[in-house]
């Protein structure tokens, strides 16, 4: 792994003494993202194998395996252990260890980066994609006050600030860990399918599927708005920002369209059309209401009132 390379550290010296220190590590893996997994899934548990394998494609997967052999082997060089031996494993915050070493890790993946921390105090890291949506991402998820921030810069500016925000809260979270958090609901995304349509027959959707298709969308949906361009690229996005507009549109014309399991019970999802499930994993989630743990009791009366559900994905609404 010779491409490995420490991109920061960060030490605290007392009387000319290293006491404790922290290196960052990045791996550009671009050129390792449709290499084939089966010489590395047997370095896994097969509990972490199981993890790996339930990722559709190969991108992901190996994402996952080379941000945590980068900081396997960052440790089995530090220590002077066999890669093979050096072992990690989470605790029931999901928060990453090394196992029968003194290492404190922390680890992150997205696009073409793998990031670790390796140190002998704890630390959090987060790396992510660059975004053309940061300032409506801000818009629907950040502070006020950070939004505002963000929206007065000039525009070459903003979303330096946006993924400035959204690294220190990642990291922030994993390196802490310090919250409590009770689920609050799910939802998953379905496919409104007219009957005449190819995909009438199907039981069930990937997002990929829908490249080349049009598809309308109704972009004041939050994150699903981002998943969908995400996903579908070159999907043919009919964009409709007035609700009532969309939702007209959807009845009369032969188009897909979206919706979600808590519209179709409560019956606000859109007629005369079969509902498809949305089978990547990304599109099943969990609502979580978190607060820093010491601010349980003040939000007591929220917590014992709110209903709890279970799901694999987790979005996190922060009450800092």
């Amino acid at each position: 792994m010779n491409i490995c390379k420490v991109v920061g550290e960060c030490t605290l010296i007392y009387n000319d003494t290293k006491i404790m220190s922290v290196n960052l590590f990045v791996v550009d893996i671009s050129a390792r993202l449709n290499d084939s997994i089966d010489d590395w899934l047997k370095l896994f548990s097969t509990e972490r194998q199981k993890k790996i394998l339930s990722y559709r494609f190969n991108a992901d997967r190996n994402r996952t395996i080379w941000a945590e052999l980068l900081v396997r082997y960052v440790v089995s060089e530090k220590f002077s252990r066999p890669l093979e031996k050096v072992q990690v494993y989470r605790d029931a915050r999901g928060k990453p260890h090394i196992a029968d070493l003194p290492a404190e890790i922390s680890l992150s993946h997205a696009g073409n980066w793998v990031i670790c921390s390796v140190g002998t105090i704890s630390s959090g890291v987060d790396v992510e994609v660059d975004s053309t949506d940061a300032l409506e991402i801000a818009r629907n998820f950040f502070l006020r006050g950070e939004f505002e921030k963000i929206a007065s810069l000039p525009e070459n500016l903003q979303r330096r600030q946006f993924l400035t925000y959204w690294t220190l809260k990642e990291s922030y979270f994993k390196l802490t860990g310090d919250f409590f958090s009770l689920k609050c609901g799910g939802e998953k995304l379905f496919l409104g399918v007219p009957h005449e349509h190819r995909f009438a027959t199907k039981d069930g959707i990937f997002l990929e599927e829908l490249n080349g298709e049009k598809v309308l969308l109704y972009s004041k949906i939050g994150f699903w708005y981002h998943l969908c361009l995400q996903k579908a690229p070159n999907a043919k996005f009919l964009m409709q920002s007035e609700r009532d507009v969309f939702k007209e549109l959807v009845e009369v014309s032969p188009f897909l369209s979206f919706t979600t399991d808590v519209l179709i019970k409560t019956g606000h999802a859109q007629k005369n059309c079969l509902y498809k499930p949305i089978l990547n994993t990304e599109a099943n989630v969990t609502y979580y209401c978190v607060c820093k743990s010491n601010q349980k009791n003040r939000f007591k009366n929220l917590f014992t009132k709110l209903p709890s559900q279970n799901s694999p994905n987790q979005k996190i609404a922060y009450l800092l």
